[in-house]
């Protein structure tokens, strides 16, 4: 029988797969207090109990011979997200329910339903722009001259 792996390396797992670099967010994902997790380490013969892996597992969407062994991939399948039909894998699925049950971001989707084409297009621009690469180009026509002209007018920058 396949032995399961020590506390460190497991931590060491989730920490790679979710991007954790501190304690706190690992006990977080495991449901417990950061004090269980350096118990885990060094106090319980750097052992996880089976009953919270399997926990986590669940909890995650995670496969228990990745998450307890470290064979083979950590999770089953990809997860379509059944509004949009787009494929998440279950940590994007997670941060999406999160979204989702937060009422600042409710607010600001719908602020941006209210929004017509002319200023949904400007936000696409601009959130594009924020992203890895360069920004695209604007499209020239006449509604987005008279903009400019108007926005060159207004400081972003709080205090003005």
């Amino acid at each position: 029988m396949q032995q399961i792996l020590g506390a460190s390396q497991i931590l060491k797992n989730i920490g790679e797969l979710m991007g954790y670099s501190t304690k706190r967010q690992l006990a977080e994902f495991f449901g417990v207090g950061p004090s269980a997790v350096t118990d885990w380490q060094n106090r319980k013969g750097d052992r996880i109990p089976e009953r919270r892996l399997a926990y986590v597992a669940r909890l995650h969407g995670l496969r228990w011979q990745w998450l307890a062994y470290g064979d083979g991939p950590p999770y089953e399948r990809q997860h379509v997200e059944r509004s949009s039909g787009i494929e998440l894998a279950p940590r994007e699925l997670e941060l999406l329910g999160k979204l989702k049950g937060s009422a600042l971001f409710r607010r600001a989707v719908e602020r941006l339903l209210g929004l017509d084409d002319s200023h949904m297009k400007l936000i696409c621009q601009v959130a594009e722009s924020m992203g890895p690469g360069k920004a695209p180009e604007p499209v020239k026509t006449d509604r987005n001259m008279a903009y400019n002209r108007w926005s060159s007018g207004l400081h972003l920058t709080s205090g003005r």
